[in-house]
């Protein structure tokens, strides 16, 4: 079985049957592994995927422990979870602080130079937008870089609004 799915299985096991945290899941996975693909991205591609599937693991523990899922409590509790997760299926230490960047920098907008950091925010950001229609999407059109995550959120995203 590919690590990649037992990933998934836990993340999806993890959120308990939590309908709009399950589907965000699937839905930021599955998009930002095509951005990933159409934009040639090879050597991180595991790596992109993990933080996809793992991008907002630490919302229901952060919720739960200090009912609060600010963006500081959820990295605090994301971090424990992937570290543990990562280092029981053998992942190398720097790809799990690679994935744990991306993680704490889904939300970061600036400084965009990295390829895998732009493709989670992008296939992040047209979900969250299908997920929260009131967000006025030419707001966050600057964002998005890649020739693929453009086309996306332009043809198939702004026209549908």
């Amino acid at each position: 079985m590919l690590k990649i799915n037992e990933i998934m299985m836990f993340a999806l096991t993890f959120e308990e049957g939590h309908v709009r945290r399950t589907q965000h899941i699937l839905k930021v996975h599955s998009l930002v592994k095509l951005i990933a693909e159409y934009e040639n991205i090879v050597e991180e591609n595991e790596i992109l995927q993990i933080a996809a599937i793992l991008h907002d693991i630490g919302i229901k523990p952060a919720k739960e422990k200090y009912n609060d899922a600010s963006q500081e409590n959820q990295m605090i509790e994301m971090r424990v979870i992937v570290t543990t997760l990562l280092e029981k299926m053998e992942y190398p230490n720097d790809l799990i602080k690679r994935v744990i960047y991306l993680i704490e920098n889904h939300h970061n907008y600036k400084d965009l130079n990295d390829l895998s950091h732009q493709v989670l925010i992008e296939g992040d950001l047209i979900i969250n937008f299908f997920e929260s229609p009131e967000k006025n999407p030419e707001e966050y059109k600057k964002y998005f870089r890649t020739k693929t995550g453009i086309k996306l959120f332009t043809e198939f995203f702004i026209q549908k609004y």
